[in-house]
């Protein structure tokens, strides 16, 4: 039987490639209406502009470039604010999660190690 989906939309992003994918396409996009919402401004202050159709757009401008910020938000709360030193041998954010849940070694697991089977192990010779 499998799970249904879930109903947190952040469950639903995928692993930290699709978010990045998605935060650049957010990014994308909202450069472009930046940019449209200035060119509106800079026509709606000319004379002969329509100013009830220049504010209806700028409104509507307005409420799409609020709607990706918050999807900005909602992408980047997803990231580890400073993921610091402990993250930097983790090869994805997914990975940093799975073992910071395992917790740290104990002395009494480092001491039942055969550090020369280890490192047999890790050249490839075992």
């Amino acid at each position: 039987m499998t799970d249904p989906l879930s109903s947190n939309p952040r469950d639903r992003l995928g692993g930290q490639e699709r978010r990045q994918h998605l935060l650049q396409r957010i990014e994308s996009l909202l450069s472009v209406l930046l940019i449209a919402r200035r060119r509106l401004q800079a026509r709606g202050s000319r004379a002969g502009a329509d100013p009830i159709r220049t504010s209806r757009t700028l409104r509507s401008l307005d409420g799409t470039i609020g709607i990706c910020r918050r999807a900005r938000r909602a992408l980047l709360a997803d990231r580890p604010p400073d993921l610091g030193p402990a993250a930097a041998d983790a090869a994805s954010w997914d990975e940093f999660l799975r073992f910071r849940a395992l917790g740290p070694l104990t002395r009494d697991e480092i001491a039942e190690v055969d550090i020369d089977q280890l490192c047999r192990r890790l050249s490839g010779q075992d």
